[in-house]
């Protein structure tokens, strides 16, 4: 049925139902799409040897151009430290450019080289920054500036005892911003820089580490890291052009959200032009979402969102005298992000690799067909081999990877194609050693109730065989952690502790790690087990991903017992009872029945299964003794509920019951059955009454205004060519929307139209009425037009005598009119047309020859 139907359909029951009242509604709800942003805190060195590794200040140049590069939804604060810590603006949403001024003004500022170096006390504030910032769950990330070693202030790193404990907080603060998933990327330049430090900060983080020769390649670094973080595609990099004219181009299309591109050489030593697919040159502010930023010795040019009209091949020339760096990188609709193994994990050999990659898609593209592969170069090869994925529930793609048989790096390479067509990639490295597994009885798919209490246990394998704390094993932290879709976190610490009673933990130093989780938090959340520690003299970080889940109120059940009931049976019968059952609870409820009572009866059933949410009228069944005597009694029904954990009202239902004699039981059940032949005789009256007054309604709302003329009536004199047919006229026949149309062939004549150029001086004229193709009485008429595809009308055309017309060589004095009919009268050539009748096709019986059999002379 056409939504107009329906439309009408609905109306009309509301009009014949107004009397009995009545509403109903619904609600529903829809999962928002993970975001895409990022939090970033930027960490400064700005310690005195800046002076000499950075003498001409680009360190500014490059923090600037990092700050134009986030974008407004994504999350920034800014750390600079010497011997202290400074928090130049915290952790909050960019917003606009006018925001991002204030960003970078407030940064020039507060970089002049002062004092000592202080890591700890710069790490400490950015994992406060991350820890306390309410980012939406935006990925969080540190990127940490320095050109030297921990120097917390003068004389202090020579104390060798103090520089042991502060190397140790350092390190166990490096734990912390692992454990909670903060990767530290660090950037390192100057020749004193210990390479192993902080590389080690990133890796134990899962980060990453840059070291660079000179502070000239820091704006490279940066624009190649935020496009990491922003997991953007790298459409070019080219570094130290000199010279001649360089001309590089790029495609825009569909799929592109932004580009971005970042020229960096020495003030005024460089021309740098852009042009768009026509060849025009590319101007801000000419053409829509293009931008230009230009700050000391770099510029940068953003395009968001182009338009199909600047979809192409796009140009970007650059020319100068000295060094200058170009790249540029795109923000695209479609993304594949690796979320399992994560980036820079490391991973136990001869254990599988399971890979999960999300997804996500914006504007035009949900619904695109697109695949997605994974190529794997295994340490000391040169070809990657294919890993096919399939997707999953939420629109994970999945696959696993069997042949972990050689220790080394593993790089990863996601790949999302279109048609066959390369449309976005991402690259990972996962470094497989020699180290446990990670094992756990804590599966997904389960769904808990809040105050719920399981035990989770988890513990380290090799080969199989569960290895605990020793000579070869120590473990520095053991967790559960959990992740709310709101960004917060959850920490469970697990233990080997022999308490059974506070940790679930039966023996001590088996190697089952363990403790009891009690579910207070409502809502989805993924967990993931995390352990940190060393094997066999190697320091290691191994997560595994559990899955999501998700924790519900308790439940609660309601029972009513249905009333207007009268529950009376002879002795040794039986007694039906209707109670309404409300399950307010998101699990598959089992209620059992208690009601056995040897003296009035046994309740056939025992037990109730009810499915989440469910609502509904169930029958409970009582077998009465037959040693009652008549009388009245109360059966006790107790209630209760498989989960503890769920409530029910009642718990106790008493069930009324009451012996009758034989001839009281007859008297009571001809009486029941007399209201109910009443009743059903009045329900069908009432539905008589509705098809009644509804069909009735229809008639008039729906099908009798459809029964008016249609289309419209051409014409031209019978003597001219059929070419001026280009010069006729038109009568608009539906513009009067009437069941009749009087057409005149003389202008004195009281009629709705009168033709141009008749020479007629009697009353000559055509009438044209509309007839509805319906039988029976107005009400089945109603209902008939309602269910048809439309409702069918014919046009008849009859002339007044002594007229005739002239049809396919016969002459009528009427006819039906159908789509596109030519017929001559009165001197004229008519034509109807109308586009959307119903009756397109011409059958017998349309028109009556009065003049058949005779012979006619014009």
């Amino acid at each position: 049925m056409s939504g107009k139907k329906g439309l009408i359909l609905l109306t009309v029951l509301a009009l014949a139902l107004a009397p009995l009242g009545g509403a109903a509604g619904s609600a529903g709800n829809q999962a928002l799409p993970a975001p895409e942003n990022v939090a970033v805190v930027l960490v400064v060195d700005v310690s005195a040897s800046m002076r000499e590794t950075d003498p001409q200040g680009l360190r500014e140049t490059a923090a600037r151009v990092f700050v134009d590069l986030l974008g407004p939804d994504d999350y920034f604060s800014a750390i600079v430290f010497s011997d202290e810590a400074e928090v130049l603006f915290p952790l909050q949403q960019v917003k606009d450019s006018r925001n991002k001024e204030h960003f970078k003004e407030v940064l020039s500022s507060k970089l002049t080289p002062r004092g000592y170096t202080d890591f700890n006390a710069a790490l400490e504030e950015a994992f406060r920054q991350l820890r306390d910032g309410k980012t939406e769950g935006a990925r969080p990330a540190v990127v940490f500036l320095t050109d030297g070693e921990p120097d917390p202030g003068p004389g202090l790193r020579r104390n060798k005892a103090y520089m042991e404990g502060y190397m140790e907080a350092l390190w166990k603060l490096v734990a912390d911003f692992a454990l909670h998933r903060y990767p530290v990327y660090t950037v390192g330049f100057s020749e004193e820089i210990d390479p192993g430090l902080i590389s080690k900060i990133s890796l134990d983080t899962l980060g990453e580490s840059y070291r660079l020769q000179d502070p000239g390649e820091l704006m490279v670094t940066f624009f190649t890291l935020l496009g990491k973080l922003k997991n953007r595609n790298l459409l070019l990099e080219e570094r130290g052009i000199t010279g001649a004219e360089r001309s590089f181009t790029f495609r825009v299309d569909d799929y592109i959200r932004q580009v971005n591109l970042v020229v960096a050489g020495k003030a005024g030593s460089f021309k740098a032009a852009l042009y768009t697919p026509r060849g025009e040159e590319a101007r801000p502010g000419e053409i829509k979402g293009l931008s230009a930023i230009e700050e000391e010795g770099s510029t940068l040019i953003v395009l968001h969102q182009p338009e199909a009209a600047l979809f192409g091949d796009w140009r970007f020339t650059v020319s100068g005298g000295g060094p200058v760096d170009v790249m540029a990188d795109s923000d695209l609709f479609l993304k594949a992000w690796l979320k399992q193994p994560l980036p820079s994990s490391q991973h136990p050999l001869h254990e599988p690799l399971e890979f999960e990659v999300e997804v996500t898609r914006g504007g035009a593209l949900k619904d695109l067909p697109f695949k997605v592969e994974l190529l794997l170069t295994k340490p000391g090869r040169s070809s990657p081999e294919v890993i096919p994925l399939a997707k999953g529930e939420k629109g994970i793609f999945r696959g696993s990877y069997q042949q972990v048989d050689a220790m080394g790096a593993y790089q990863l390479l996601v790949r999302l194609l279109l048609e066959g067509k390369v449309i976005s990639t991402s690259a990972a490295t996962v470094y497989v050693k020699l180290l446990p597994a990670l094992s756990t009885d804590f599966r997904p798919g389960d769904d808990f109730r809040l105050g719920e209490e399981v035990i989770v246990s988890a513990s380290l394998e090799l080969a199989g065989q569960r290895i605990a704390q020793g000579r070869e094993l120590k473990v520095d932290n053991f967790q559960m952690v959990m992740n709310y879709e709101d960004g917060s976190r959850v920490f469970l610490p697990l233990h080997d502790s022999g308490n059974f009673e506070e940790h679930g933990n039966v023996k001590a130093q088996d190697g089952i790690w363990s403790n009891r989780l009690v579910f207070g938090r409502e809502g989805a959340f993924e967990a993931f087990i995390q352990v940190r520690g060393e094997f066999r003299g190697t320091e290691f970080f191994l997560e595994k991903r559990l899955g999501f889940f998700r924790a519900f109120p308790p439940g609660n059940i309601k029972l009513t017992l249905v009333p207007g009931n009268r529950y009376f049976a002879l002795k040794g019968g039986r007694i039906s009872y209707p109670v309404a059952v409300e399950n307010n609870s998101s699990f598959r409820e089992e209620l059992y029945l208690n009601g056995s009572s040897s003296e009035i009866g046994t309740l056939r059933q025992a037990k109730l299964t009810l499915e989440p949410g469910e609502t509904g009228t169930f029958t409970l069944e009582l077998d009465l003794s037959d040693s009652l005597e008549a009388g009245s009694y109360i059966m006790p029904l107790y209630l209760a509920s498989e989960n503890a954990l769920t409530t029910i009202e009642p718990s106790l239902l008493e069930l009324p019951v009451e012996i009758v004699t034989r001839g009281e039981y007859a008297r009571r059940w001809l009486e029941l059955r007399g209201r109910l032949l009443a009743a059903a005789g009045g329900i069908v009256l009432l539905l008589a009454a509705f098809f009644y007054a509804g069909g009735l309604i229809l008639y008039r709302v729906y099908v009798l205004p459809q029964n008016k003329v249609e289309g419209s009536l051409i014409y031209w004199k019978a003597a001219d060519q059929e070419e001026s047919v280009i010069a006729s006229k038109k009568l608009p026949l539906w513009k009067l929307g009437k069941d009749k149309v009087l057409i005149a062939f003389h202008e004195d004549q009281k009629a709705d139209f009168h033709l141009e150029g008749a020479d007629y001086r009697h009353n000559y004229h055509f009438t044209i009425k509309s007839y509805l193709n319906l039988k029976g009485p107005r009400f089945l008429q109603g209902w008939k037009g309602l269910f048809q595809r439309q409702v069918p009308v014919s046009f008849v055309l009859q002339c007044s005598e002594p007229g005739v017309i002239e049809f396919e060589g016969a002459l009528y004095t009427g006819k039906e009119l159908f789509h596109e009919d030519t017929f001559k009268s009165g001197g004229f050539v008519f034509r109807y047309i109308n586009y959307y009748s119903t009756r397109w096709f011409r059958g017998k019986g349309e028109g009556v020859n009065i003049l058949a059999g005779k012979v006619l002379e014009e």
